[in-house]
């Protein structure tokens, strides 16, 4: 039987989820993202659903909720942007926080647990991760906005090594990380700068996997409307070669926005990508979408995404008739 799906997901839960995620477990997808309010103030914590067949979800509620963070806790607000990478026997849980009421910058939490669903133990208790990636930035005392690090990814490379990525001012950055430690290892540096080509003027939502001798950095661009665009290399640490028809993802009418993409391996073997679909700018409710992506002979990504209404897949093993 092919798999039939259709974008958007028009489920109120988990339909109406900004930066959706999705994490294949055993027999299981597993999906977060960012809840409402997005702009607007605090939001309440980090939700999990879990689907046989990303078409019925259970809604598991909140693995992480604001109402149990002390008042001044530097991770008190926002919740944004949550991922969950698993390694070994672990899985971490990343988010991007900061305090409202305290003044906190925006920084990353990172959390751990034995089990998907939780419970989660804050690895970033006294401080948000990174450190400001200061070497970036002009030696200027007006630049007041350092510590505006979001959107993290976790990669474990064949070598059991891990590395984290996130989104800064300047760009896309990433380090080695020791986990649980959470220990920066070596350097920051810079896998994706901001762009000026205007889509990428802005650059967030950094997600990877590997295929063959390559790995892909996929990220956002908000710099024209919302858009997604990749990079590839042959090592973890670079250097990163932006794909020539940069942005491979873009909203076209009725769409106006599309981006913050998740990777997951789906249902026909190939790898997926979920985004966000918007139709009336970023205010408008955001829809959960996903499509397949595959690699070309020339060993870059392409999709059909974004699509609308039913689609059908063919899965290993369907007769052609």
């Amino acid at each position: 039987m092919p798999f039939i799906y259709a974008n958007p997901h028009l489920d109120v839960e988990p339909g109406l989820v900004r930066d959706s995620f999705i994490i294949k477990v055993g027999d299981l997808y597993y999906l977060t993202g960012t809840l409402r309010p997005i702009w607007a103030g605090p939001n309440p914590g980090v939700p999990l659903w879990s689907s046989p067949d990303l078409l019925t979800w259970k809604n598991h509620g909140l693995i992480l909720s604001r109402e149990s963070v002390p008042a001044t806790a530097w991770y008190r607000d926002r919740w944004w942007a949550p991922e969950i990478h698993q390694a070994g026997e672990w899985f971490y849980l990343t988010v991007g926080c900061r305090n409202e009421t305290t003044r906190h910058k925006h920084g990353i939490a990172i959390w751990r647990a034995r089990d998907i669903t939780g419970p989660y133990e804050l690895l970033t208790v006294d401080a948000p991760f990174p450190p400001a990636a200061e070497q970036f930035y002009p030696e200027n005392p007006q630049v007041t906005q350092k510590y505006i690090s979001n959107d993290a990814s976790l990669f474990t490379d064949t070598d059991g090594r891990h590395f984290i990525f996130w989104a800064d001012t300047v760009g896309i950055l990433q380090a080695e990380i020791e986990l649980p430690s959470c220990r920066l290892i070596g350097e920051i540096t810079k896998s994706v700068p901001c762009g000026t080509n205007g889509w990428d003027k802005h650059v967030e939502g950094p997600v990877l996997f590997r295929e063959g001798k390559w790995i892909y950095l996929f990220y956002s661009g908000f710099g024209r409307d919302y858009d997604i665009g990749v990079a590839r290399a042959e090592k973890i640490t670079g250097p990163w070669i932006p794909q020539p028809n940069n942005p491979i993802v873009s909203p076209r009418a009725p769409l106006t926005h599309v981006g913050h993409n998740g990777v997951f391996p789906g249902p026909d073997g190939r790898w997926w990508i979920s985004y966000i679909m918007q139709f009336n700018g970023k205010d408008s409710p955001e829809r959960l979408a996903y499509d397949p992506v595959w690699i070309n002979a020339q060993g870059w990504v392409e999709t059909h995404a974004p699509t609308l209404g039913t689609q059908t897949v063919r899965l290993p093993g369907d007769s052609i008739t």
